[in-house]
């Protein structure tokens, strides 16, 4: 785990150890923190293996870089061509599991679409569905947002291991309930 060390030059009063405010109690980036180091020291041993002479700093750099980009949430609605960074940090995270560093940067950098992120209108839907539904039934357990998002990344997910006809099957089952919401949705759409 990562420490900041603040030192105060103007009033010499030492230095302390700091949580900087990327990464307070609270944030997406909080959440997620043991993920975002662990992308990081991979990002790092991948570009020492290029540049030997990194900044010392280039893991906390690379960690508050990542906070701040995690920490912006996605448009609401989504706009056309803006990346859902949380989305495709999770994903890469998850899909990319090569030991190689290198490989691995490569991997979460590459810009892929899947077809669950083809498909992420009909997921968000669905989840914002499921989610309404646990609500209008007293059930539901937890922060709605956090559901709502893991939702989304779990569906994804699922959906990329789908075969062709299994993803056929999801588009066709989704339109006939697309106008329905919260519990009768996610009876008729049980995906």
């Amino acid at each position: 785990m990562t420490v900041f060390v603040v030192c105060s030059a103007l009033t010499f009063s030492g230095c302390s150890e700091e949580t900087p405010p990327e990464l307070a109690e609270g944030t997406y980036a909080a959440t997620y923190r043991a993920q975002i180091e662990t992308d990081c020291d991979k990002r790092v041993v991948c570009a020492d293996r290029s540049n030997p002479h990194l900044a010392e700093d280039a893991f906390d750099e690379c960690v508050l870089e990542q906070a701040r980009k995690l920490n912006v949430p996605p448009p609401n609605p989504p706009v056309p061509g803006q990346p859902d960074h949380r989305l495709k940090f999770q994903l890469g995270i998850r899909r990319c599991t090569d030991p190689d560093q290198c490989h691995y940067v490569a991997c979460v950098d590459s810009g892929f679409t899947s077809f669950g992120e083809v498909q992420i209108d009909k997921v968000k839907y669905t989840c914002q569905q499921k989610v309404q539904c646990q609500i209008d039934s007293a059930l539901l357990a937890g922060d709605a947002t956090s559901i709502y998002e893991s939702c989304i990344l779990q569906s994804v997910v699922v959906l990329d291991t789908f075969s062709t006809e299994a993803r056929a099957s999801f588009q066709q089952q989704f339109f006939p309930c697309a106008q329905m919401t919260s519990c009768a949705y996610t009876t008729c759409f049980p995906f």
